[in-house]
C-alpha cells in the first residue's frame, strides 16, 4: 500500500515538475522561438529524467518489498554481505 501512495505521489510531482515550463511560458511573455522550441524541448527532456527515476523507484521498491517477502532485513543483508567470508 505504501509503495502505492509512493508512487502516487512521485508522478503527480513529475507532471507537474514537466508542465511547470508550460505554465511559466503561458504568464511571461516570450518570443515565438522560445514558445515552439525551447519549451517543448525542455519538457521532453524533464519527462525523459522523471522516466528514468521512475523506473529506478519501482525498481527500489521491488527490491524492498522482495527482501521482506524472503524475511530479511535491509540491514541483516547489509551487515552479511559485509562479512569477511563473502570477499573470497
Amino acid at each position: 500500500m505504501l509503495k502505492i501512495i509512493i508512487i502516487t505521489l512521485y508522478r503527480i510531482l513529475v507532471c507537474l515538475v514537466v508542465t511547470l515550463p508550460i505554465i511559466i511560458n503561458y504568464i511571461v511573455e516570450s518570443s515565438i522561438v522560445t514558445s515552439f522550441i525551447y519549451i517543448p524541448l525542455l519538457c521532453l527532456f524533464l519527462a525523459f529524467i522523471a522516466i528514468y527515476i521512475d523506473k529506478k523507484v519501482l525498481t527500489t521498491l521491488y527490491a524492498i518489498r522482495k527482501k521482506k517477502d524472503m524475511g530479511l532485513s535491509p540491514s541483516h543483508l547489509k551487515m552479511r554481505n559485509l562479512s569477511p567470508e563473502n570477499h573470497h
